[in-house]
């Protein structure tokens, strides 16, 4: 239940620093390499459920699927909500 709980926390900490503060800054050795057609700012509703939400729970769940079977889910819906928003929903 304690590991459920720390995720929930993670997954809420990523949206607000994604959809409301900006996202994570970029160091300058990415601006210098000539990584100026990325997107800055703020990163939109669909934008964050359809990619950054599924790939951060695909990422977390599959690993951890290995000890914990349940985590299998994570991976599971990061798809249905990548489908959902992107392919349906056309939010992305």
């Amino acid at each position: 239940m304690e590991l459920v709980l720390i995720l929930v926390c993670c997954f809420a900490l990523l949206f607000v620093v994604e959809v409301f503060l900006g996202g994570a800054l970029p160091g300058e050795s990415s601006i210098q390499a000539g990584c100026h057609g990325l997107k800055m700012g703020r990163m939109g509703m669909g934008q964050f459920f359809g990619q950054a939400l599924p790939l951060a729970m695909a990422g977390i769940g599959l690993p951890m699927s290995l000890q914990h079977h349940w985590a299998i889910l994570l991976v599971v819906l990061a798809g249905v909500s990548h489908l959902v928003v992107c392919r349906i929903m056309k939010a992305c």
